[in-house]
């Protein structure tokens, strides 16, 4: 899976290590083109021709027009076909991008995430569609670096060497605070962090809240707080998760002392039996989540960009939500519960300042050392 486009950003990679993890796994973030293909097949070149723009929008218009959205018992069922963004992403080319400002960017951005997220809602049987799209904002318009990847709040720096699934042995390469940040809380999760968890779901089972922001189209995935943080203040649960609070607030000070990062949230999340959680990504690139593993006895599978990873019981692992990733549970498979923890990207400090969420302003940023 690698392409004369994949050999040159291989060159610039950060590491040898990050180089070596890139080229087994295809995931070169060269403008996104990774290269479907299985032994003895010709690379795909990609699903929008030079000169296409013309068909695939008109295959979205006709497609919107005629509100055949599919109905979910659950979820946000009904959206409103995306016209004006179908509209408004047809107006810009590769040249009038170029010299867009950053708030144009960032509109431009959220209309494409709306259009491939009704697709994804409502349009699956059309998601070569969303492919195309993708593979024009990367290939063509430069919005994106990795057609997985779709976010409005995008962080172009940082966008340049997102990987989806970040290996245990990048990490400690890259960020080895976070590593070793890591390494602690997989010590206490099952002796504390699991088993307070557990107690909590006994004894308080009215904080367990279902998932807010109608992504589960079907079944049940609930979640319960622990840690937040807004505003440079952090608050935790330390009534009914004391050790559970130690371990992250021992989690956040190390992210912080290295000045790569801190918790924005703590939470636990359960993915019951028969739900179906759509393809969806992040809102910014600017964050990274760590998954741990409290339960997943029958093995449900994450699907990220195209990875497909399993939740093990007592190991965490590093991920990027915002390239696209979908979870489905059967009716057979049992209850899989993590703990989730949202945290800001390690480098984006490095890079001084930061995507606003609300209107894609660059702000800046100091060091967290001055924070302390």
């Amino acid at each position: 899976k690698t392409s004369v486009c994949s050999l040159a950003w291989l060159a610039m990679a950060p590491s040898p290590l990050f180089r070596l993890f890139v080229a087994v796994s295809g995931l070169a973030p060269c403008w996104g083109q990774a290269l479907d293909r299985t032994e003895g097949e010709q690379p795909r070149v990609g699903a929008v021709e030079v000169g296409s723009d013309d068909l695939l929008f008109a295959q979205l218009r006709e497609l919107a027009a005629a509100r055949n959205d599919t109905a979910w018992a659950k979820g946000e069922a009904r959206d409103a076909p995306p016209l004006a963004e179908l509209n408004a992403m047809a107006a810009w080319g590769p040249k009038k991008v170029a010299t867009a400002r950053l708030r144009e960017k960032f509109r431009l951005r959220e209309a494409q995430v709306r259009v491939c997220e009704w697709l994804s809602r409502h349009q699956f049987r059309h998601l070569h569609l969303r492919e195309s799209l993708m593979e024009r904002a990367v290939e063509k318009l430069g919005l994106f670096h990795n057609k997985w990847q779709w976010a409005e709040a995008y962080h172009e720096d940082l966008g340049a060497h997102g990987l989806p699934f970040v290996p245990r042995e990048v990490v400690a390469h890259r960020w080895p605070e976070l590593a070793a940040a890591i390494s602690e809380l997989e010590a206490q999760l099952i002796p504390v962090l699991a088993e307070e968890h557990g107690k909590a779901v006994r004894q308080s089972p009215s904080l367990v809240k279902e998932h807010s922001e109608g992504l589960h189209v079907a079944g049940l995935w609930t979640v319960l707080k622990v840690f937040e943080a807004s505003r440079g203040k952090s608050r935790c649960n330390d009534t009914l998760f004391p050790g559970s609070c130690k371990a992250l607030r021992a989690f956040d000070e190390a992210l912080r002392r290295a000045d790569r990062g801190l918790i924005t949230e703590g939470r636990f999340a359960t993915l019951h039996p028969g739900a179906k959680v759509i393809t969806h990504t992040a809102s910014t690139n600017q964050r990274l989540k760590v998954h741990c593993g409290i339960s997943n006895p029958d093995h449900v599978e994450l699907r990220i960009a195209n990875l497909s990873l399993i939740w093990k019981r007592g190991e965490c692992m590093l991920i990027d939500d915002s390239f696209e990733h979908e979870i489905e549970s059967s009716a057979n498979q049992r209850v899989r519960t993590i703990l989730e923890i949202k945290v800001e990207h390690p480098d984006l400090r490095a890079t001084g300042y930061r995507i606003d969420e609300d209107g894609g302003r660059k702000i800046r940023m100091r060091k967290l050392v001055h924070e302390l």
